[in-house]
């Protein structure tokens, strides 16, 4: 898997962790909602940083 690809799962995993926060708030489980906002974060910030060693 190329920088690219894992950059675009990334995004995608990110994506998936906002749906998963918006069910979890929806259920009235803030905890687990706080988990997959944090983990949605993770996701998008390991993503930049993979975007910004791509164009070094």
């Amino acid at each position: 898997m190329d920088k690219k690809q894992m950059i675009f799962k990334l995004k995608q995993l990110a994506h998936n962790q906002q749906k998963i926060q918006e069910v979890f708030t929806k259920n009235g489980e803030e905890h687990r909602a706080d988990i997959a906002k944090v983990k949605k974060l993770m996701y998008e910030d390991f993503a930049e940083l993979l975007e910004s060693w791509l164009e070094a």
